[in-house]
């Protein structure tokens, strides 16, 4: 049985990893960074929608209004 420092025993024997090389640490980077751009994209799209939605024409469908948790019965009419 190998020893390991305290509380990571655990951690060890699930992932059983070496040490990242510098590539795969570079990789690891790049796909978050990708994560985070598509996640800011999809934000800004949905800002982007609810500033474009004219909420007072259409209230129901706006996004803003259910992101600001407008009055409830707009949502419990729900169709």
């Amino acid at each position: 049985m190998l020893e390991y420092p305290r509380g990571q025993r655990k951690t060890l024997k699930l992932n059983k990893r070496r040490k990242m090389s510098f590539l795969d640490q570079r990789k690891a980077l790049r796909a978050k960074q990708n994560c985070m751009r598509r996640f800011l994209v999809e934000w800004n799209y949905q800002m982007r929608m609810a500033v474009v939605c004219s909420w007072w024409t259409s209230r129901r469908k706006c996004w803003m209004m259910r992101h600001r948790g407008a009055r409830r019965s707009v949502w419990s009419e729900r169709g």
